[in-house]
């Protein structure tokens, strides 16, 4: 089966990376490697990341220029034949996430990106969202969360790695320069993780939304991006795609 690094990036999440961490714990097939950038955490989130034991762990803990800085540490130091990012306070929905979706990247032939559904979280409240919609065509106008995707480790060394210039919507940014380079990105109708609605994104929306407009404007010209955002309207309305 194809071999996936789990990814996690903390920083003082103490309160909350237990469960990410047992989350991996009960996976049927663990990770290949588990790989933590932690910030210089000071309580004792590596208390808990050191606590994993099914598979070799690679930490390091260190001042960093933001997430997508220590997510690019990251990528540098997975080995596995795909990517997944599991930050703290996230985690799995059952115990055979890593186990189905590896066994679905070799029966796919072993797409670029390989992503399902995420079930986002506030509280008692949750809404799980389908990716079904995502591809080349309708990213630009709708959004890809980064919990759903496992990566193939390659495409860092083919498109580049996350651009530090982009605080909120890096990773919008990779996954759209991953589909204008017509790379194969498949759907499988299988949630994937539960999604803290209180991180970081979910607490500075306004930046992301312009985050993520000024990346599109680098990307496509603006008459594509008024005909596709009127017609993913209209899809979404009658069809209910993007919901």
């Amino acid at each position: 089966m194809a071999n996936i690094s789990v990814v996690t990036i903390c920083w003082n999440a103490g309160e909350v990376i237990q469960k990410t961490v047992d989350s991996l714990s009960f996976q049927t097939s663990p990770p290949f490697e588990y790989i933590v950038v932690d910030g210089g955490s000071t309580d004792n989130t590596l208390n808990y990341v050191n606590s994993f034991s099914r598979s070799p762990v690679k930490v390091i803990s260190e001042k960093d220029q933001g997430i997508y800085d220590a997510m690019n540490k990251a990528v540098g130091m997975c080995s596995g034949d795909y990517v997944y990012f599991l930050n703290a306070g996230d985690g799995f929905v059952d115990s055979f996430v890593l186990e189905s979706f590896s066994q679905m990247a070799d029966k796919l032939n072993h797409p670029s990106l390989l992503f399902g559904n995420v079930v986002y979280v506030w509280g008692e409240r949750s809404l799980r969202r389908k990716f079904s919609h995502v591809n080349a065509l309708t990213l630009p106008v709708s959004d890809l969360c980064h919990q759903a995707v496992f990566a193939k480790r390659s495409l860092f060394n083919e498109i580049g790695f996350f651009d530090l210039s982009y605080r909120y919507a890096a990773d919008f940014d990779w996954f759209l320069r991953v589909f204008r380079r017509g790379l194969l990105g498949k759907y499988v109708d299988k949630d994937v993780a539960y999604y803290d609605g209180n991180g970081v994104s979910a607490n500075k929306a306004v930046e992301v939304e312009n985050e993520k407009a000024e990346i599109v404007r680098k990307h496509y010209p603006r008459h594509y991006l008024i005909f596709f955002n009127v017609l993913f309207k209209i899809f979404r309305k009658v069809f209910g795609v993007g919901k």
